[in-house]
């Protein structure tokens, strides 16, 4: 009996974890060495809420490696510098990545004010041949889709597309049978995509759609085409789909209750949403539009959140219903602002602690950027108007200093100006996507208000209200 447990103990020790697998993604980046390269996931698909899994610094050969745990495919994401590159990952699969070369100085900076997104070319493949490649099939079936809507659709955008989409769903079929039979992941992939043509092509009804491809199926809450079917359906739907909804009665659980307990029960009336769960999901991403409408008051949207991220029985609603405020309120009047460790020339540190006391007016820009520099005079003037209860912290985000080494050492300049550091982190803290970009601070170290206007455009009377209120 005592060896019979031995070898049952040796079996659990030995056995991997049930549902979790390792996956290993490996590449180089010619051009880019010395460069940070973060992957990134997002946490859920209805408030798109990210967070950073593992990071690592480029090496002198270009390379860098990744070795992260997952329980089931889904989408991962790479940060480096501006760019966003999104890829697809299994457990138990080995990944290869590779950018295409780069010249270093053209890193350097983009010349023009736009919000700042990069793309790097790069190809992501499966090193295992005989497994499915999602990567690869999936860049294959988007091809096919937009081949589809160029030659079918794009001419005659009113016509009836029910037979065309007919013999696309077929060609599909023919092309990624043998990959779909292998791979619950893309089999999803190809059956949503579908629907979601089906949707925004309107050849099938609403509650066909649903009945077809919502009811009775498991929600699939981290495959990023399931939830783009899921959110083309019923983004609008709470606010004029529904028959049995009334706008007066959202307004009311929402703007006069605020109760959770209520929208849930309004929601109710519509049969569609029979399914707790479904119906809270549906919620939670109505409430996500609500944020972004006039006709409901933020504060009460809020309420509901939080009053959902406590009592929602799902744990898993009960965590998009937590991102969603935080997305929401991140940068908001009153919310602490994000920390930073900033180094100047001389290589003295400086802190948003540092700072505390006064206001803080800070702004981010470029060297390259001519409207930033251009507000470098009225920004002198600023100091002098409130030389006791205001600094002045401007972030340059050149990504290098070399061109920028000037204004950044001198000394003449009556407010004080600091690279980021390629400190990517801080812009996505602050949410820079375009420069300039200003935003005032209180004594306490929060959010006095986000965006904020330019010194030309008025800061000076609008930081006086703030200061004399």
């Amino acid at each position: 009996m005592r060896f019979l447990a031995f070898i049952v103990c040796l079996i659990l020790f030995f056995a991997p974890f049930p549902g979790i697998s390792e996956v290993l993604v490996k590449g180089v980046f010619p051009g880019a060495e010395g460069e940070e390269i973060r992957l990134m996931e997002t946490m859920d698909l209805i408030s798109y809420r990210s967070k950073e899994v593992d990071a690592c610094i480029i090496d002198e050969n270009g390379a860098f490696a990744f070795r992260v745990h997952i329980d089931s495919p889904g989408q991962m994401f790479f940060r480096i510098m501006h760019a966003r590159i999104p890829f697809y990952v299994a457990p138990g699969q080995e990944y290869w990545v590779s950018f295409d070369p780069v010249d270093p100085g053209a890193l350097n900076e983009q010349h023009h004010q736009v919000p700042l997104r990069q793309h790097f070319p790069v190809t992501i493949r499966n090193k295992y041949e005989g497994d499915p490649d999602l990567n690869l099939m999936t860049e294959k079936l988007n091809v096919m889709v937009a081949d589809y809507l160029q030659t079918s659709v794009a001419g005659n955008i009113r016509a009836n597309h029910r037979h065309s989409l007919g013999d696309f769903k077929s060609r599909l079929d023919s092309a990624f049978h043998h990959v779909r039979s292998r791979s619950a992941f893309f089999d999803d992939y190809v059956r949503y995509y579908v629907s979601y043509l089906e949707r925004t092509l309107n050849t099938k009804s609403f509650d066909a759609l649903v009945e077809s491809f919502l009811h009775c199926r498991p929600i699939l809450y981290s495959h990023p085409m399931y939830m783009d079917f899921f959110q083309a359906m019923f983004d609008t739907y709470l606010f004029g789909g529904s028959r049995s909804i009334s706008p007066a009665g959202l307004n009311f659980a929402v703007n006069r209750q605020a109760s959770y307990r209520a929208l849930m029960d309004t929601l109710a009336k519509d049969t569609m949403f029979y399914n707790v769960r479904f119906r809270e999901l549906v919620m939670l991403n109505g409430l996500r539009r609500m944020l972004g409408m006039a006709d409901f008051d933020n504060r009460m949207v809020v309420e509901i959140l939080r009053q959902a991220r406590h009592q929602s029985t799902f744990s898993l609603h009960a965590a998009i219903a937590e991102n969603i405020l935080e997305q929401h309120l991140a940068l908001k009047p009153g919310t602490p602002a994000p920390g930073f460790s900033l180094t100047g020339p001389e290589g003295d540190t400086l802190r948003l602690e540092d700072y505390q006391g006064r206001y803080l007016y800070l702004f981010f820009g470029a060297g390259w950027c001519p409207v930033s520099m251009a507000e470098a005079g009225a920004m002198s003037t600023l100091t002098a108007t409130f030389d006791d209860t205001l600094h002045i912290l401007g972030v340059l985000i050149d990504n290098a200093t070399t061109s920028i080494s000037g204004i950044l050492e001198d000394d003449a300049s009556p407010f004080r100006l600091l690279h980021f550091g390629g400190d990517y982190r801080l812009l996505d803290d602050y949410r820079v996507r375009t420069v300039p970009q200003y935003l005032l601070i209180d004594p306490d170290g929060n959010i006095a208000a986000f965006p904020f206007v330019s010194p030309s455009a008025g800061a000076a009377e609008k930081i006086e209200d703030f200061i004399n209120k």
